[in-house]
């Protein structure tokens, strides 16, 4: 494989836009900055010029794009093994196009995880949905989202209040808050965001029987989706079990097929 440069970008979205939904990542990114940075690079497993698979690298994040299963994989392995010894944490893409190279890094994986993928083109509205509760947030609520994440299991110490704050401030990311007496108890954040779609992430709602069960985080989330949809786009977000797609499905989500993250 070989490490593509600006000159490549074309091909490289040629490549990947026969399947935007589940290329985001790297149409976000090549879409927001130039290969002559630190933040993103981009390897190629190209055979005659012809591109065969694309390797993101966003930080310490890998995603794994290809959509024929016949091409010889040990290029791609291989610079998956590099680029992991380098220091790269997450390795998701496809769930079908992630497990074709996960028998050959089982020895480096410390867990995974199969989330359902799901995209939403046009919001259907709730009438029960508290939005009038909804807004959006600035950087000074950081801090007290960051708190709001440790609580609850599955995102504890996985956010910096910093790097937060960071990318509120810098638009990178946008984020709904919904207050109870002024405390923020549920919150949703889009990403990830290309000219068509915007990645959900980051639904959360206060781990407490008061606030839960009360449309807090649909809310959140659809007001992100109103916002995508008035500027001509749409959503898409992962869930990990049915009783949670069944909540984003009454928003007007539908299941696109699955998503694989391997931890290392």
């Amino acid at each position: 494989m070989h490490k593509a440069t600006n000159k490549d970008i074309k091909d490289i979205m040629d490549f990947v836009s026969l399947e935007p939904e589940f290329n985001i990542f790297t149409i976000g990114d090549l879409e927001s900055f130039s290969l002559d940075n630190d933040k993103c690079q981009v390897f190629l497993h190209a055979s005659n010029k012809e591109i065969k698979a694309v390797i993101l690298l966003y930080h310490t994040y890998l995603t794994l794009y290809f959509r024929d299963f016949s091409i010889e994989l040990n290029s791609v392995i291989n610079k998956l093994d590099e680029l992991l010894k380098n220091g790269a944490t997450v390795l998701s893409g496809k769930k079908e196009v992630i497990e074709t190279v996960q028998g050959k890094l089982a020895a480096q994986i410390k867990s995974t995880s199969d989330d359902y993928f799901a995209k939403c083109e046009v919001i259907i509205p709730m009438k029960d949905l508290p939005m009038e509760k909804v807004q959006f947030a600035t950087e000074k609520d950081a801090r007290e989202i960051v708190e709001l994440f440790d609580r609850i299991p599955e995102f504890h110490g996985h956010n910096s209040i910093e790097e937060y704050a960071e990318t509120l401030k810098d638009g990178s990311r946008k984020t709904t808050i919904l207050k109870i007496n002024d405390q923020i108890v549920s919150t949703a954040s889009s990403t990830a965001e290309t000219k068509d779609f915007a990645m959900i992430i980051g639904v959360a709602t206060e781990p407490n029987s008061r606030f839960r069960r009360k449309g807090y985080a649909s809310a959140c989330v659809s007001k992100l989706v109103q916002d995508l949809n008035s500027r001509g786009k749409s959503a898409c977000l992962f869930y990990d079990n049915p009783a949670a797609g069944s909540i984003y499905k009454k928003i007007g989500f539908r299941d696109m097929g699955f998503w694989k993250m391997l931890r290392f």
